[in-house]
């Protein structure tokens, strides 16, 4: 009866959202003050968009494990996301947040996913605050599917989808060079797509920073902790609810 509900209230939630450093130089030491002092260093040289998106895109698609969190949508609804595990998704932790749904956490490690949601989502699906507290920050065993329905969601599929994109491979054909900006104090590189694009980090290791679209499927997502995302384990039994 319990799972009855359980998958009921997933579909729920599919249903409410269907209706994410350089530094400039020191001054150089100075002899009573007449000695000469360096510059600022210069940013390295962009290379080609089209040469940079090849490398940022095998980067990405290659990587084991990564963060990324931000915006996607999801049907007609912005929905917020914070991703962290393998490629895969068999060892992965993924936190929801729909408009006046609530959030709602998957912990998947191997082949079983646990569901577990605030106080909100849990009332939203159940009805009234009493039905929802013995369940809030509780885990529950669900199946592929009831998981699939709350958060269908992995590193490979969110980088997948967006590189394949139409507008996003055009970048590909591109020859210019890569602009050059400014993220949190630290040079990087920029692929521009109108109001969207990439961000890459300019040490060489061509490592995905930020990934935006917009038009058709808007998101905005931001990237790190590129391959250093360990394992997880299953919840403590003291944490697990049972039907």
């Amino acid at each position: 009866m319990v799972r009855g509900w359980l998958l009921a209230a997933a579909l729920t939630l599919a249903a409410s959202v269907t209706g994410c450093s350089g530094v400039p130089g020191l001054p150089a030491p100075s002899t009573f003050g007449t000695g000469p002092s360096t510059s600022p260093a210069a940013p390295p040289t962009p290379p080609p968009v089209g040469e940079l998106f090849f490398d940022t895109r095998t980067f990405a698609l290659s990587a084991q494990s990564a963060h990324v969190a931000g915006t996607v949508l999801r049907g007609r609804v912005r929905v917020t996301i914070d991703l962290e595990g393998n490629a895969s998704g068999t060892q992965q932790r993924l936190r929801v947040t729909a408009p006046g749904a609530g959030t709602a956490e998957l912990l998947t490690v191997g082949d079983r996913t646990w569901l577990s949601g605030d106080q909100a989502f849990w009332s939203r699906r159940l009805g009234s605050a009493a039905a929802a507290r013995p369940y809030r920050d509780k885990y529950l065993l669900v199946s592929p599917r009831q998981a699939a329905a709350v958060g269908p969601y992995t590193l490979r599929g969110l980088l997948t989808a967006r590189f394949a994109r139409p507008d996003v491979t055009t970048l590909q054909k591109r020859t210019r060079p890569a602009l050059v900006e400014a993220l949190g104090g630290d040079v990087v590189w920029r692929l521009g797509l109108g109001a969207g694009g990439l961000v890459v980090a300019s040490d060489g290791s061509a490592a995905l920073l930020r990934f935006t679209t917009v038009g058709t499927d808007p998101s905005d997502l931001r990237f790190d902790r590129w391959g250093q995302v360990g394992s997880f384990t299953e919840p403590a039994p003291a944490d697990v609810i049972t039907p």
